[in-house]
């Protein structure tokens, strides 16, 4: 199986080799999960409009052949993905391959936004979806409903929302993380000037000692003369 990895900059520039190459470095935006059964236009749809605001999408295009794990790519793309974006349909609910991808993506930990689909306007949507996913029944949840044929801003607004929280978590991290550097690198700075220090002490002292033994034996031979 091949993944087929749309890099979102411009509508005009979806497939531009430099922003597909950095994606698959440094990781997507959002990650799509959806069957291709009676997902695929709505996935489609919805990388479109995240497109449009220059986020980056990971679509995956063909369907795994039954009883085959994910492939390396797209365990690396879950991993290296801020946001899942669960297109949650009929066939999406009974594919194990939808399955695998929520699993994967629920044990970073990052934020999941289920969007439940409808047929048509106008349709009921369901208040309470039956969860198949076992990774993500403990975690609340807030569904986005929406209809097949079109993505609503609603939908692209909690996506968009989600990733900010991400990134300010991600940012928190980062400050946290920088600031424990800083002061590991200080103490390692004044652990260094403080052995530097012992040492020279050491040092002084070990130059003291040798004139003092020096003028001794000056002593001695000036008695003996």
């Amino acid at each position: 199986m091949c993944a087929i990895v749309f890099a979102m900059t411009t509508g005009r520039a979806r497939h531009t080799g430099l922003r597909a190459a950095v994606d698959h470095l440094f990781g997507y935006d959002v990650f799509i999960s959806y069957s291709r059964g009676d997902g695929a236009a709505f996935g489609r749809g919805l990388a479109t409009e995240l497109e449009e605001m220059d986020l980056s999408c990971f679509l995956d295009e063909n369907e795994l052949p039954a009883g085959y794990p994910l492939s390396g790519t797209l365990r690396a793309a879950l991993r290296r993905s801020s946001v899942l974006a669960l297109v949650s349909t009929k066939a999406a609910r009974a594919s194990t391959f939808v399955a695998m991808e929520v699993s994967t993506f629920a044990a970073t930990k990052r934020p999941i936004v289920p969007i439940v689909i409808r047929e048509a306007e106008g349709d009921i949507p369901e208040e309470q979806p039956e969860i198949p996913w076992e990774s993500i029944r403990d975690r609340e949840l807030v569904w986005v409903s929406d209809v097949a044929d079109a993505v609503s801003a609603s939908t692209v607004t909690a996506v968009r929302d989600a990733l900010r929280v991400t990134r300010k978590r991600t940012l928190a991290s980062r400050v946290m993380f920088s600031a424990a550097a800083v002061l590991l690198l200080v103490s390692l700075l004044a652990g260094g000037a403080a052995v530097i220090a012992i040492r020279e002490q050491q040092r002084a002292e070990q130059e003291a000692k040798s004139a003092r033994q020096a003028a001794a034996r000056a002593r001695a031979e000036e008695k003996r003369a």
